[in-house]
């Protein structure tokens, strides 16, 4: 179903999987703060707040990241050898939307 949004209401979703041994996906997930910080110190200005674990895969992580008014969300999970990264910019969503993708995304993962 496609649903008209007014021309001001924007949205850019972008999936990246990866694909890993499954027995290191685990010290890959494990990464994220590291990259997390070596981010906010090459970009200060940005606000990176963690959110509630989604419980998706394996593993999972979600952030919304904000800087000069404006934001997006990231969806990180892994579940077998493959690690995968939500991101969701834009206006015409919240990170309902998102949840509800990476959710759908893990699900296809046999």
């Amino acid at each position: 179903t496609y649903y008209p949004l007014p021309h001001d209401y924007l949205a850019w979703i972008v999936q990246m999987v990866l694909v890993y041994p499954p027995d290191k996906i685990k010290k890959i997930f494990k990464t994220i703060d590291a990259t997390l910080i070596d981010l906010k110190k090459a970009k200060p200005q940005l606000v990176i707040e963690e959110l509630p674990i989604p419980n998706i895969g394996k593993g999972s992580r979600a952030f919304r990241v904000s800087s000069q008014g404006t934001s997006q969300y990231i969806i990180v999970f892994y579940k077998k050898g493959f690690f995968e990264m939500l991101t969701l910019k834009g206006t015409a969503f919240e990170y309902k939307v998102l949840e509800d993708i990476a959710r759908k995304a893990a699900a296809k993962i046999q």
